[in-house]
């Protein structure tokens, strides 16, 4: 399948080339990857923290318009994503793909800001593998 435009998917130039690679627009099947018996480990809030920083989130109408830390900054003008963020459950583990670059975020930004809100140290995270992710894959953004 040849890789997307950068335009049909506005986070493209917020990644390197080795995370987009291993992304490129994908849809993933969530149910499949909540259910995939992978290792749960404990990994620093702080490691993770640069998630926080891109606009992955809807804001109203407009896909990819909000960041974390601008929910963080400015609550009221993110309610939907703050309410989704305070009801957002700490037992349940970060997903993320293993990449060179270290682990990449595909389910589970409610929850680490969360965690960064209440200031933990550590949170939950069941990484995957590319091969193991690739099989979530349900189709393309």
């Amino acid at each position: 399948m040849p890789a997307r435009d950068e335009r049909e998917y506005p986070l493209r130039s917020l990644l390197s080339t080795s995370l987009w690679r291993q992304v490129d627009g994908s849809v993933w099947d969530l149910e499949r990857m909540w259910g995939f018996d992978a290792p749960v480990e404990s990994v620093s809030v702080e490691s993770l923290r640069w998630h926080l920083s891109l606009p992955f989130w809807r804001h109203g109408e407009e896909m990819f318009a909000a960041s974390p830390n601008e929910v963080r900054e400015r609550p009221r003008a993110h309610g939907e994503q703050l309410r989704r963020t305070l009801a957002a459950d700490l037992d349940c583990p970060l997903i993320a793909l293993r990449a060179a670059a270290g682990p990449l975020v595909v389910d589970g930004l409610h929850r680490l800001l969360k965690a960064d809100l209440l200031g933990r140290d550590e949170v939950e995270l069941k990484l995957l593998e590319p091969a193991e992710f690739a099989a979530m894959a349900c189709g393309r953004a």
